[in-house]
């Protein structure tokens, strides 16, 4: 009986340790989906997220529709740095690079997205707080943006 009892506490210990650690790990690597409606106009993307140590890049991928029935591809990564303050992180962007499928101009583009997806060298800030083990939820200024997971 003591043997068991033992054998249950290391096993308790064991797996809260590494839930702990887990929770610790500074690395996000996730997808989640947003959704920006203006009018008729609606933008659909699917964002990928991998970020860690000061470095990382997002991917975007979607459609823009005008709301007539026309809808462009928009697809692009932005490789960026951060910088981290507990849960806020600022990212400046690195390189832009604008998929062979995207066929979003940077003009329709500054309609629906931050510069710091169109012009290299510039910033934005998130707020990101870990929700879970393998999620986490982006925030602009008090607004929450999309839920990420992996």
């Amino acid at each position: 009986m003591k043997k068991n009892l033992i054998i249950v506490c290391f096993i308790m210990i064991f797996m809260s340790a590494f839930f702990m650690l887990s929770f610790q790990s500074k690395e996000i690597n996730c997808t989640g989906n947003i959704t920006f409606i203006k009018g008729k106009e609606k933008l659909s993307l699917i964002v990928g997220n991998k970020m860690d140590d000061g470095k990382g890049f997002i991917t975007l991928s979607g459609t823009l529709d005008n709301g007539n029935n026309e809808s462009l591809e928009i697809s692009k990564k932005v490789n960026f740095t951060y910088s981290q303050n507990n849960d806020v992180i600022t990212a400046k962007s690195v390189t832009i690079h604008n998929s062979p499928e995207n066929e979003v101009i940077s003009e329709e583009a500054n309609a629906w997205l931050p510069d710091f997806f169109i012009k290299p060298d510039t910033n934005i800030t998130w707020v990101i707080n870990r929700i879970g083990l393998n999620s986490w939820l982006f925030f602009s200024n008090p607004v929450p943006l999309y839920l990420c997971e992996k």
